[in-house]
């Protein structure tokens, strides 16, 4: 799933800071696609395949810059969202990512939920397998409907975190799995 380009929009005087993770756009439904400047989608690309040296760490904070702008802050399409997790994750900025990935979950889990585990996928792989990366991942992989993967996801985060609360959430799960 990679993002269309277009014109980028008129740059801002100066950078915004961005979105605090709580914020969560409206509905993707209700949105239309917002195309990415070249410059993000270059460094989405550069994300994507981990490249993690100067040069594109700079490229990635200036994408994330560019989205904290509108129109991009607010939106919740699909390669905006992709967008932000990738970058996010890049720079190891877990919250955000987290935040970024509970919209994609709630705004696309029914139309592109393998998409939606793919990119789960992918902070899995920039965060090793962290407690919160994989309870967030059982979170997706619950909306699509894949319990025993959920369960499995659960069980290994409740093994790295046993203080984490999150038992009384597995068993709902095993009883929904039955």
């Amino acid at each position: 799933s990679t993002p269309a380009a277009a014109a980028p929009p008129p740059a801002a005087s100066a950078p915004a800071a961005a979105p605090p993770p709580a914020a969560t756009p409206a509905p993707a439904a209700k949105q239309q696609a917002v195309a990415l400047p070249p410059d993000v989608v270059r460094a989405v690309e550069s994300a994507t395949a981990f490249a993690d040296d100067t040069a594109t760490q700079s490229q990635h904070m200036n994408a994330l810059r560019v989205l904290s702008q509108e129109p991009f802050a607010s939106a919740a399409d699909f390669a905006t969202m992709d967008a932000k997790v990738k970058l996010h994750a890049m720079a190891g900025q877990l919250e955000e990512t987290r935040a970024a990935l509970r919209v994609l979950r709630e705004n696309h889990s029914k139309d592109l939920g393998t998409d939606v585990l793919k990119l789960h996928d992918y902070v899995m792989e920039r965060f090793h397998a962290s407690p919160m990366v994989l309870k967030e991942r059982a979170c997706a992989r619950e909306a699509v409907g894949d319990l025993e993967g959920a369960c499995t996801d659960l069980e290994q985060a409740i093994r790295q975190d046993p203080e984490s609360g999150d038992r009384d959430r597995l068993e709902k799960l095993y009883r929904r799995r039955a």
